[in-house]
């Protein structure tokens, strides 16, 4: 039995109101704790009947009080992560996954912990993603997973493009089993580099 989902994330909420005491939703709020976005997604019905109307809650830290406000009121960063998360729950261990810069509207502990994500999909169900990506967060988390070695580098393969002038270079890089990025161009990250031996010799 095959199911359509909208593009756009309308079947979301749905899905997550029908996924009590299920993967989803344990994922869910397993990606919330770690990323630090909210402590728990809950669903509020408002009638008894089946099609009745209902909320999803998402349980937030406030100060050291705990806090319940509806998705509706929340951050980009929890609404347009949550379509991914059950999306990514959802689909067959068969299907390719495809995303396209997941990690917009989060913070880097959370596009971290979005690595992590990926990698318990993975390792414990078999899914298969190819992930678009600026995100030196999530990458170097997916790294440290290899490190840790509940990730095989075999299973991970990265693509870098590069365009030093009007043509686009493809570099195939792969990583070794401490999670260190082979055959990386001189190009990668030098950006990153430049900018902190500025910062470096202007400490000095």
């Amino acid at each position: 039995m095959t199911t359509d989902y909208d593009p756009e994330g309308d079947h979301v909420p749905y899905a997550i109101a029908r996924a009590l005491k299920k993967p989803t939703l344990t994922e869910l709020n397993q990606f919330g704790k770690d990323s630090g976005l909210f402590n728990e997604i809950t669903v509020k019905h408002l009638g008894d009947k089946l099609g009745d109307p209902f909320q999803l809650q998402v349980k937030m830290q406030h100060n050291s009080a705990e806090m319940s406000v509806n998705l509706t009121d929340v951050g980009y960063g929890i609404s347009q992560s949550l379509p991914i998360i059950v999306q990514s729950v959802l689909r067959s261990g068969s299907d390719f996954i495809l995303l396209q810069q997941p990690e917009v509207h989060l913070h880097p502990r959370a596009q971290a912990a979005l690595g992590s994500f990926f990698v318990r999909q993975v390792t414990a169900n078999n899914k298969r993603f190819v992930i678009e990506t600026h995100s030196d967060y999530l990458l170097d988390r997916i790294r440290q997973e290899v490190a840790s070695g509940r990730l095989m580098p075999q299973q991970v393969s990265i693509i870098f493009l590069d365009k030093p002038g009007l043509e686009t270079t493809i570099h195939h890089l792969s990583l070794d089993d401490n999670g260190n990025i082979l055959d990386a161009p001189p190009s990668y990250r030098r950006f990153f580099l430049e900018e902190e031996m500025k910062l470096l010799m202007r400490g000095g």
